[in-house]
């Protein structure tokens, strides 16, 4: 339990604690450190010399590697806290490059020893690793003027990453060693694969090649890798190869590639047609790039995408456009959230309430995560009916699921309802509120704590 009060602001307490001036915090952390083993560690290392703060990074690393205890999940993060600090001694220590590195990369040989040592279930320790290591490590790298040892002591601390928290390494290599080095790097990983005892290793070399070619801009060497790795390419290699080449600005390479990926058969098609749809108008391939920009926007249409499309049509035809899908949405059996949205982003307001009313019986509330915001928006229009329609599937759907921690938002919907009631009249066979609460009130008249809570009953 704590009495610190929220409303003061970290920026209030560190002016607060300027006003005090140095002599009295220094006293008051002090007599903090006296009677907090933790604090006076905390406070030792903030005033420790660059030697001193050297000297007990080396303890640290030495405390770590003998660690024996077990650390629960829930003090893994206050644990990644204090491995991460070992690294600020580093800091404070202020080697040179090259020494600070190879310091680094004893802190990486820990991995093992601390991450068996602790239920890392949320990536916290992992993460220590990942980020603050790494980012450290290539600080000293890129400083350090002998680049060849540099590129030895990466390819030794990724040599054994059992645990998958040193491989960020390997993806900002460029950012501290230069090209010749990174060669030496893809030779390694080659050499690896060839004498990889399994084909699991082999591939998983062949990653690192990869990595370094991106990182090279070696667009060619990427393509034979992957080839070389899994053989004949399948969607997702030819879009990695095309994405890689565009990358490179090889057009006429990317293209071929990506053109390679099915259209419309795979989950790659979707990111096969962007990439194509950058490719096309550069190439001056117009013709080309309509069909494309058609498959974008009818996957997902939106002002974003319509607009793509009609750069490339002509803005003469927006309205026949808007009016084509409207009619193709409207004698649709699905209904789709953002089909509703699109309608009313481009202004189609009565189209887009007669959509709602035309898929009553497909609105699903359980999706109510974008239901919500489509009501907001219906109503925003004036368009009360079709909200109407929303607002009933959600509460049926709390109804339907019965958890008691969600009612809240059925009442909420309810009262809406109420409200609108007034603004709606009768429409077809639409059920008028009255009638509509009796039957909601007879299917689900035994959920007591929402009936309490819409009367008042409860709260």
């Amino acid at each position: 339990m704590t009495d610190a009060d929220p409303r003061i602001t970290p920026e209030d307490k560190e002016a607060r604690l300027i006003e005090l001036g140095a002599e009295h915090l220094a006293r008051s952390l002090v007599l903090m450190a006296a009677e907090n083993p933790s604090v006076s560690e905390w406070v030792e290392c903030l005033i420790a010399t660059p030697t001193e703060a050297l000297q007990k990074y080396r303890s640290k690393l030495k405390q770590m590697k003998g660690f024996d205890g077990f650390i629960p999940w829930s003090e893994a993060s206050a644990f990644a806290n204090e491995v991460s600090a070992v690294l600020d001694l580093l800091r404070q220590g202020a080697p040179d490059p090259c020494s600070g590195a190879a310091l680094v990369g004893e802190f990486f040989a820990l991995d093992k020893a601390l991450i068996e040592r602790c239920d890392d279930s949320g990536g916290s320790l992992g993460d220590v690793f990942r980020e603050d290591a790494t980012q450290l490590f290539a600080e000293y790298a890129r400083d350090c003027s002998h680049k060849e040892a540099m590129a030895d002591l990466t390819a030794k601390i990724l040599k054994e990453d059992d645990y998958g928290v040193r491989g960020e390494l390997l993806q900002r290599a460029s950012q501290f060693l230069p090209g010749d080095q990174l060669r030496r790097l893809i030779a390694w990983y080659q050499a690896q694969a060839d004498t990889a005892v399994d084909e699991y290793r082999r591939r998983d070399h062949l990653r690192g090649v990869e990595s370094l070619a991106c990182q090279l801009g070696d667009a060619p060497l990427f393509e034979k890798t992957r080839i070389a790795a899994w053989g004949e390419p399948s969607p997702a290699a030819c879009l990695d190869i095309g994405r890689v080449y565009l990358e490179c600005d090889d057009l006429d390479n990317a293209r071929s590639w990506l053109e390679r990926v099915p259209p419309d058969e795979c989950r790659e098609s979707v990111q096969r047609d962007e990439l194509l749809l950058t490719i096309y108008p550069r190439q001056g391939c117009r013709n080309l790039a309509i069909p494309v920009a058609w498959r974008i926007f009818r996957r997902h249409r939106n002002i974003n995408t319509l607009d793509v499309l009609i750069a490339l049509l002509g803005e003469s035809e927006r309205g026949n456009v808007i009016a084509e899908e409207t009619a193709k949405l409207l004698a649709s059996p699905q209904f789709i959230l953002d089909n509703a949205q699109f309608l009313l982003q481009v202004g189609s307001l009565d189209d887009a309430e007669q959509y709602v009313l035309t898929h009553v019986a497909a609105i699903n509330g359980d999706h109510y995560w974008g239901l919500q915001d489509l009501a907001e928006e219906l109503l925003a229009a004036d368009r009360n009916l079709a909200a109407c329609v929303i607002y009933r599937a959600l509460v049926e759907s709390i109804l339907h699921r019965g958890k008691p921690k969600t009612y809240h938002h059925g009442v909420h919907y309810l009262q809406k309802l109420d409200l609108l009631a007034a603004r709606v009249s009768r429409r077809g066979d639409w059920e008028d509120h009255t009638a509509y609460k009796q039957r909601l009130y007879q299917e689900h008249q035994r959920k007591y704590k929402f009936w309490g809570a819409y009367t008042g009953k409860y709260g």
